[in-house]
């Protein structure tokens, strides 16, 4: 069973393997055949200038190039469209539907689901359309006046105040069925400014990010942009520069350092797009964000390496200044999120007072309201004073929308005309912010449509993020953080595992500093370098290629500055110089601190050529000196406490940092010389010999009287026998003189004595 069931598994895929065949060889069929019968109509129709392509496999679509953003009180909306896939026979057909009132219904009819009423619906056939000079065709629709003479689609009257309008172009076949998916796009409709009218316009703080991702070279150090990356940067920066709308300008300095590094190696565009962006804030009308150098969480960083904060927002100020002339400053910050409590703390110890966040990031509001909140909030956090802005979840959508970026631009400015009609008469300021997810890379086509379309918008007032909170008053209500202590992602999982390498990388860059001059190159790239291996973009495997790199480097730097190999030194005086060589290779003229210590010398101040020495304590003696020689010598003027051969231990260290790699001797002092105590000592000592030796002299001759005469050999006799007889009785116990002296008696030892 199980062999033919494997029998009819491998006949049932032969059938649905020729089956596809057969469906593809008929597919090429009608293809072909349609090209065949149809090349006069669209010859004639690329005669015109038309962008109707001789076949579409993907089916008949319309596409926009172009459109008016809005039309006041009376004017002519004009569609410029692409077709594709359309046929001769084919027509076009433009749908204007009743105004929407929900911001709900606008999203449904943005994406296609339009349930309002259409109250106009006039169809062109494809070949009448009138052709435009740079392709495509252009539909021009008369609104609240009489179409011009020839013009192909009549009067769109409208008589409500201000509203948004959903449109629909639709091809049609010559069966009157439709040809692919329509268009849906809007009119914007306003009978005289919002300010003629009595109302306030609704104030946006459009952001703009300009960021692009980071090449990392062969080198590991940043590279400049591809061409294309460069000619899309370059474009937004030409489009910013251009507009007079006012906007908030979030730009990476990671991103602009690439492209000086691409201008300084000779890039025209990459130089263009820096000229371009200098000229941004020039006339005060747009706002420099501050931000960090890397694309890096300061809540991750203030995590995992609290200490590498300060070098980011540093180096990403300078950055900013550079490239804009201004001061980014830090009141104000936009953060595309996530936002957490540890976000939060950073920005409230640099003095941040109002922060941009997605809508996301907060929690919900607690009144609830019927229309779209369009005001500042208060940040419960630890009783700050924050006030926050909510970035508008929907606007934020608008920006990644399928289809061309000219829809989606022009979507996007439905959709703040749409918050405006929803509450028109308020006589307070309403204000909200469009800002791109983060994963957003702006397309020069897309921002050139909405700065255009807001440009003396009648609905809609563009401002910058600052004067967005000016505007905005006192804040209403309170948000909290929705999230305030998130599990970390897998980029701050990555930052925290190199966490150590990192911190490792940064004292041996410090180190470094205090060692080479300040204006050096070599340190410039590796401060750099450090900064571009905590971007959260990296992978795993670039941010240890980049710590590599650096960790290279400086080891480098470090074994430039040796000492030689441990040798001797002989002093023949109790004071003297010791010749300390210290070796430097290549040019960097370094700076090092020598670090003298012995327990049997005392080290005298004084001041070397090159640098100067303190005496900390006793027995040690360090020097900072600046190295322009590739051998130094330092004569150490010192006073030995002690003859003999004792050690002096000699260190090379960066100034106020950490001991140089293999720097460390034990250098042997051989003293001979006598010192002025032992001196004294020894001619105390003699003296003391030479008096005891007088006494002694002295006490060995007695005066003549002072002692009897030695006796004679006879006398000797004479008292042996005397003493040594034995009478019958001597005394009155009967003893002999000897026996009662205890023996016999020689009077030559008594003389001796």
């Amino acid at each position: 069973m199980t062999r033919r069931s494997g029998v009819a598994r491998r006949s049932g895929v032969a059938r649905r393997s020729g089956v596809a065949r057969r469906s593809a060889v008929a597919a090429a069929i009608v293809v072909l055949l349609s090209v065949l019968l149809l090349p006069a109509g669209r010859a004639a129709a690329g005669a015109r200038g038309a962008s109707v392509s001789s076949l579409s496999l993907l089916g008949p679509s319309v596409s926009l190039l172009s459109q008016t953003p809005w039309v006041e009180t009376h004017g002519m909306f004009q569609l410029h469209v692409g077709l594709a896939g359309a046929l001769p026979a084919d027509h076009l057909q433009v749908t204007v539907f009743d105004q929407l009132i929900t911001r709900t219904a606008f999203e449904q009819a943005a994406n296609g689901q339009v349930k309002d009423y259409a109250f106009y619906q006039p169809d062109v056939a494809v070949p009448a359309l009138t052709a435009d000079p740079h392709g495509g065709f252009d539909l021009d629709l008369p609104v609240n006046q009489a179409a011009p003479t020839g013009d192909q689609f009549p009067r769109v009257d409208i008589s409500e105040s201000s509203g948004v309008f959903p449109v629909q172009v639709q091809l049609l076949d010559q069966t009157g069925s439709p040809a692919g998916r329509p268009l849906t796009t809007f009119l914007i409709f306003s009978q005289g400014t919002a300010k003629s009218q009595g109302y306030t316009p609704l104030s946006v703080g459009l952001v703009v990010p300009y960021t692009s991702t980071p090449a990392l070279g062969d080198k590991q150090q940043l590279e400049p942009p591809g061409a294309s990356e460069a000619n899309r940067l370059e474009s937004v920066a030409t489009g910013l520069s251009a507009s007079n709308v006012p906007a908030t300008v979030v730009a990476s300095p990671i991103t602009l350092q690439a492209l000086q590094t691409g201008a300084a190696t000779g890039s025209a565009t990459d130089r263009s797009a820096l000229a371009a962006l200098a000229s941004v804030p020039s006339g005060g009308q747009d706002q420099i964000a501050p931000s960090p150098y890397s694309q890096v969480s300061l809540g991750d960083l203030s995590d995992y390496l609290p200490d590498e904060i300060e070098p980011q927002l540093t180096a990403g100020r300078q950055t900013l200044q550079g490239v804009f002339s201004v001061d980014p400053g830090d009141q104000l910050w936009v953060v595309d999120g996530p936002v957490n409590a540890s976000t939060v703390s950073v920005l409230l110890a640099h003095h941040a007072t109002k922060l941009i966040v997605p809508d996301a990031d907060l929690t919900p509001l607690s009144q609830e309201i019927d229309t779209t909140f369009t005001h500042a909030s208060s940040l419960g956090f630890g009783g700050s004073t924050l006030s926050v802005y909510a970035a508008d979840a929907e606007l934020s959508g608008d920006f990644t929308r399928s289809g061309s970026p000219v829809l989606a631009a022009n979507i996007l400015l439905a959709d703040m005309a749409m918050v405006f009609t929803e509450s028109p008469g308020e006589a307070h300021a309403r204000g909200m912010v469009a800002m791109p997810p983060a994963e957003w890379s702006v397309s020069p086509q897309f921002l050139q449509t909405v700065l255009a379309g807001l440009d003396h918008n009648p609905l809609v007032s563009a401002t910058t993020a600052t004067n967005l909170f000016a505007q905005a008053g006192f804040p209403l209500g309170t948000r909290f953080l929705s999230n305030p202590a998130p599990t970390p992602g897998p980029a701050a999982a990555s930052l925290s595992i190199a966490a150590g390498q990192i911190g490792a990388a940064r004292q041996a860059i410090n180190d470094m500093a205090q060692i080479l001059p300040s204006q050096s190159s070599e340190l410039a790239d590796v401060r750099a370098e450090l900064l571009i291996a905590e971007t959260e973009t990296l992978t795993a495997a670039e941010r240890q290629s980049v710590l590599d790199s650096i960790s290279k480097v400086t080891a480098v730097v470090a074994r430039a500055v040796t000492l030689p190999p441990n040798t001797s030194f002989t002093l023949t005086s109790t004071e003297g110089q010791l010749p300390i060589t210290i070796l430097t290779t290549g040019n960097l003229h370094p700076r090092v601190e020598l670090r003298l210590k012995s327990q049997r010398l005392t080290f005298r101040s004084f001041q070397p050529a090159d640098g100067s020495c303190q005496i900390p304590s006793e027995g040690v003696e360090v020097c900072t000196l600046t190295l322009k020689n590739q051998n130094t010598t330092v004569q150490v003027p010192v006073e030995t406490r002690s003859s003999g051969v004792f050690p002096l231990d000699v260190a090379l260290y960066a100034p106020g940092g950490s001991e140089l790699a293999g720097s460390s001797r034990q250098y042997t002092v051989r003293s001979t010389a006598v010192s002025g105590v032992a001196i004294v000592i020894i001619v105390v000592g003699l003296l003391g010999l030479a008096v005891w030796w007088v006494r002694d002299l002295r006490r060995g001759r007695r005066p003549k009287g002072m002692a009897p005469a030695p006796a004679t050999e006879e006398e000797v006799t004479e008292f042996d026998e005397f003493f040594n007889q034995d009478p019958p009785s001597v005394g009155g116990d009967g003893m002999s003189p000897s026996a009662a002296m205890g023996g016999p008696i020689d009077l030559r030892d008594e003389t001796r004595d």
